[in-house]
């Protein structure tokens, strides 16, 4: 169960770039979330610590982080190696699941992966 105090999130997209976009000049990986402005920033600053521990625990360091908000919502992208394009989505999505248990209540929002995997 929820608890009050929580705030609002859910992963509208998470998909492979397989080139320049937007985002980046270069393939990658790109998450869209739709959640609360007031926790933003935050889940954002969160989600790129994550994101450059595990780019380097899995040998891809150098690789470049963006964010683009807009109303509602943010959308989080990464470089990988063309090569492993469909890992980098499951990178992205696991950098974010530690995001937001460090942005909001993990135990109520059933966020385990990132204590499993001991980030």
């Amino acid at each position: 169960m929820v608890p009050a105090q929580a705030h609002a999130m859910s992963v509208a997209d998470s998909r492979r770039l397989t080139g320049s976009s937007l985002l980046l000049d270069a393939p990658g990986a790109i998450l869209d979330i739709h959640i609360d402005d007031a926790i933003r920033d935050q889940a954002i600053a969160a989600w790129r610590v994550a994101a450059k521990r595990l780019l380097d625990l899995v040998g891809w360091p150098g690789q470049r982080l963006a964010a683009r908000t807009f109303a509602g919502g943010v959308s989080l992208a990464l470089t990988a190696p063309p090569d492993a394009l469909y890992a980098a989505t499951d990178l992205n999505e696991a950098a974010w699941a530690r995001a937001w248990a460090e942005t909001d209540d993990a135990a109520a929002h059933g966020v385990w992966l990132a204590e499993t995997l001991g980030l």
